[in-house]
Protein backbone atom coordinates (compact mmCIF):
# COMPACT_ATOMS: atom_id res chain seq x y z
CA UNK A 1 0.00 0.00 0.00
CA UNK A 2 3.42 2.18 0.14
CA UNK A 3 1.98 3.03 -3.51
CA UNK A 4 -1.74 5.07 -2.40
CA UNK A 5 0.19 7.01 0.39
CA UNK A 6 2.76 8.48 -2.41
CA UNK A 7 -0.51 9.27 -4.81
CA UNK A 8 -2.11 10.50 -1.77
CA UNK A 9 0.69 13.06 -0.87
CA UNK A 10 0.76 13.78 -4.32
CA UNK A 11 -2.66 14.61 -4.84
CA UNK A 12 -2.55 16.99 -1.68
CA UNK A 13 0.79 18.61 -2.70
CA UNK A 14 -1.21 19.63 -5.99
CA UNK A 15 -3.97 20.99 -3.99
CA UNK A 16 -1.84 22.79 -2.39
CA UNK A 17 -0.02 24.48 -5.77
CA UNK A 18 -3.06 25.65 -6.83
CA UNK A 19 -3.97 28.03 -4.04
CA UNK A 20 -3.93 31.56 -4.99
CA UNK A 21 -3.74 31.13 -8.64
CA UNK A 22 -7.53 30.04 -9.08
CA UNK A 23 -10.81 32.02 -10.10
CA UNK A 24 -11.58 34.68 -7.01
CA UNK A 25 -15.06 34.73 -5.31
CA UNK A 26 -15.68 38.02 -7.50
CA UNK A 27 -15.12 35.90 -10.62
CA UNK A 28 -17.06 33.22 -9.35
CA UNK A 29 -19.84 35.06 -8.64
CA UNK A 30 -22.98 35.01 -11.74
CA UNK A 31 -23.99 37.69 -13.96
CA UNK A 32 -26.89 38.51 -14.84
CA UNK A 33 -29.93 41.40 -16.29
CA UNK A 34 -33.56 41.10 -15.84
CA UNK A 35 -35.96 43.39 -17.21
CA UNK A 36 -39.17 44.87 -15.51
CA UNK A 37 -41.75 44.21 -16.11
CA UNK A 38 -40.93 40.73 -18.09
CA UNK A 39 -44.22 41.07 -20.04
CA UNK A 40 -46.62 43.63 -20.94
CA UNK A 41 -49.38 44.73 -23.18
CA UNK A 42 -50.07 47.44 -25.07
CA UNK A 43 -52.21 49.09 -27.51
CA UNK A 44 -50.91 51.42 -30.67
CA UNK A 45 -48.76 54.28 -29.66
CA UNK A 46 -48.64 53.35 -25.87
CA UNK A 47 -45.61 53.38 -24.27
CA UNK A 48 -43.91 51.67 -21.25
CA UNK A 49 -40.56 51.97 -19.46
CA UNK A 50 -38.53 49.37 -18.41
CA UNK A 51 -36.00 48.56 -15.63
CA UNK A 52 -33.12 46.55 -15.96
CA UNK A 53 -31.62 45.24 -12.69
CA UNK A 54 -27.71 44.07 -13.10
CA UNK A 55 -26.96 41.74 -10.53
CA UNK A 56 -23.15 40.79 -10.68
CA UNK A 57 -21.75 43.68 -12.07
CA UNK A 58 -20.64 47.40 -10.93
CA UNK A 59 -21.26 48.90 -14.21
CA UNK A 60 -25.30 49.67 -14.47
CA UNK A 61 -25.19 50.72 -17.98
CA UNK A 62 -26.99 48.92 -21.02
CA UNK A 63 -27.87 49.29 -24.31
CA UNK A 64 -31.48 48.60 -25.42
CA UNK A 65 -33.27 47.37 -28.56
CA UNK A 66 -35.95 45.92 -29.90
CA UNK A 67 -37.93 43.60 -32.78
CA UNK A 68 -41.43 46.31 -32.78
CA UNK A 69 -41.90 49.89 -31.85
CA UNK A 70 -39.00 51.87 -30.63
CA UNK A 71 -37.18 52.13 -27.25
CA UNK A 72 -34.78 54.83 -26.14
CA UNK A 73 -33.22 55.24 -22.51
CA UNK A 74 -35.73 52.12 -21.49
CA UNK A 75 -38.98 53.92 -23.02
CA UNK A 76 -40.76 51.09 -25.17
CA UNK A 77 -43.41 53.15 -27.50
CA UNK A 78 -45.80 50.82 -29.78
CA UNK A 79 -45.89 51.72 -33.04
CA UNK A 80 -48.94 50.84 -35.24
CA UNK A 81 -48.33 47.10 -35.42
CA UNK A 82 -49.81 44.42 -34.09
CA UNK A 83 -48.10 41.38 -32.38
CA UNK A 84 -45.38 40.18 -29.78
CA UNK A 85 -42.30 41.77 -29.86
CA UNK A 86 -38.95 41.57 -27.91
CA UNK A 87 -36.86 44.44 -25.86
CA UNK A 88 -33.47 43.57 -24.73
CA UNK A 89 -31.34 45.19 -22.71
CA UNK A 90 -27.39 44.43 -22.80
CA UNK A 91 -24.62 45.12 -20.25
CA UNK A 92 -21.72 47.70 -21.66
CA UNK A 93 -19.49 46.18 -19.22
CA UNK A 94 -20.34 42.55 -20.62
CA UNK A 95 -21.43 42.41 -23.68
CA UNK A 96 -22.36 38.39 -22.79
CA UNK A 97 -24.76 39.67 -20.00
CA UNK A 98 -28.52 40.17 -21.20
CA UNK A 99 -32.15 40.44 -20.24
CA UNK A 100 -35.27 40.23 -22.04
CA UNK A 101 -38.86 40.95 -21.64
CA UNK A 102 -42.28 40.74 -24.17
CA UNK A 103 -44.77 43.14 -25.56
CA UNK A 104 -47.67 42.57 -26.83
CA UNK A 105 -49.20 45.42 -28.89
CA UNK A 106 -52.71 45.09 -30.04
CA UNK A 107 -55.48 47.59 -31.55
CA UNK A 108 -57.44 48.63 -28.79
CA UNK A 109 -59.52 51.87 -27.79
CA UNK A 110 -58.95 53.48 -24.48
CA UNK A 111 -56.11 52.71 -22.79
CA UNK A 112 -55.48 51.66 -19.00
CA UNK A 113 -52.81 52.39 -16.86
CA UNK A 114 -52.81 50.83 -13.50
CA UNK A 115 -50.19 52.23 -10.97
Amino acid sequence: MPGWRVFGVLGVLALLGCQGHGPTSADLRASSLTLTPATTALTFRQSVRFTPTLHGLDDPRVTWRTTGGSIADGLFTASDTPGTFTVTATSVADPTVSGTARVTVQAGGAAITLQ
